[in-house]
């Protein structure tokens, strides 16, 4: 199977290939799952051995001009199906190849497609695969990179460039016929394994409440052994798997390095219980505009990526309320999968006994406890020989 991966820059795409190929080899040590082995490619990578030292003056495939970039890519295609045609030749062992792209990328501030999609053809891909990350973890990573530091990337052009992406892999999908699967970085790696290796076992989103919860810890561990129940018959979609930035954790919001400095300046004088002047007041509102948009934006990329990137590409939506509590989140993306003829399955918290019309309406069925639920499961699907 040829697997074709997209994610933009340093969204840390080929860590998680490596990691799910690392899984791939220790389970068929084990004696377990297939027993067919992944191999890993860099379209990029075989780009820069075709070109050898003569990449550009500046060191940048991406300073290539749009002709010389697609011709590049066609020709590292080309070698990597040699490559792949040599191997079986040769007689070697039926792999999955994971090969690692972009559709398009933002470069001196202006959009750059990688390739014409033409060339993909001669690779005959079975599977397109997107991998995104948090935005402010990629911007993180892209400041910190020799090269994509200089291009000044400010999150509203990452969340677009990341949008983008994924929408140009669905395009790719569609246009071969084949399925297109949209993973959080942080996605476990058995769930790539899974789709790669179990292409008719279901791809199941876990929807949960989040906003509402009174008893997080307990109810995100109930929500957490019931998709390593569901994970017996297929992959899971977690959306914590692209989680809300902890301060600490690079989620401070993107102040400039000026920007930072203005802000410990006023953060100084107000510790100090110092009045500020005008203009450091204006300054003040400007760094707090700054971080409410970036807190907007994060907040709308999350429902439209649950709905339309995880919903969408998925077969069952299994919503489960640990604790009945609000949610709209949870409520909009089943009505979403019931319309858009997905399996819809809905669990009551223990203990629950009543059940609305809404609720019968959008669910195929509907369960009271997780029990009941797993006993369910084994009836309606079959369990991966991987365990």
């Amino acid at each position: 199977m040829n697997v074709v991966c997209t994610g933009i820059s340093k969204c840390d795409k080929m860590d998680y290939f490596k990691e799910t190929q690392e899984f791939s080899n220790q389970l068929h040590e084990e004696g377990k799952g297939t027993g067919v082995d992944i191999e890993l490619y860099s379209i990029g990578d075989i780009m820069k051995d075709c070109l050898g030292p003569n990449t550009t003056v500046n060191k940048h495939i991406l300073n290539k001009d749009d002709d010389q970039l697609s011709a590049a890519a066609g020709e590292a295609i080309k070698t990597l199906k040699i490559k792949l045609l040599e191997d079986k030749i040769a007689g070697k062992e039926e792999t999955h190849n994971i090969i690692s792209t972009h559709t398009t990328f933002i470069w001196q501030n202006h959009w750059k497609d990688s390739y014409n999609e033409q060339f993909l053809e001669i690779l005959e891909p079975d599977l397109f695969v997107t991998i995104m990350e948090h935005e402010k973890r990629i911007q993180e990573r892209q400041h910190k990179d020799p090269q994509w530091k200089l291009q000044k990337l400010d999150l509203p052009s990452i969340a677009l460039w990341q949008d983008r992406e994924v929408r140009e892999t669905e395009k790719w999908a569609k246009r071969f016929g084949k399925r297109h699967v949209v993973f959080g970085r942080n996605q476990d790696p058995e769930s790539l394994y899974k789709v790669i290796n179990f292409p008719k076992a279901p791809i199941i989103y876990s929807n949960f409440p989040m906003t509402f919860l009174e008893n997080v810890k307990e109810s995100y561990a109930k929500i957490t052994e019931n998709n390593l129940e569901m994970m017996k018959y297929g992959t899971v979609i977690d959306p914590r798997t692209i989680e809300i930035m902890k301060p600490g954790e690079g989620g401070d919001y993107s102040y400039s390095e000026i920007e930072q400095q203005m802000k410990e300046i006023i953060d100084n004088k107000l510790g100090n219980n110092k009045r500020l002047n005008k203009l450091e007041q204006l300054v003040q509102k400007q760094l707090e505009h700054k971080k409410n948009t970036e807190i907007d934006i994060i907040k709308r990329l999350t429902v439209h990526r649950d709905l339309d990137f995880y919903v969408n590409n998925v077969d069952v939506d299994v919503l489960y309320f640990p604790e009945l509590v609000l949610s709209f989140g949870g409520v909009a993306e089943i009505i979403k999968a019931y319309r858009s003829a997905k399996e819809t399955h809905l669990i009551f918290p223990e203990g629950a006994t009543k059940v609305g019309p809404f609720e019968v309406y959008h669910s195929l069925n509907y369960f009271f406890g997780r029990d009941s639920y797993h006993e369910f499961l084994k009836e309606r699907f079959e369990p991966l020989n991987l365990y």
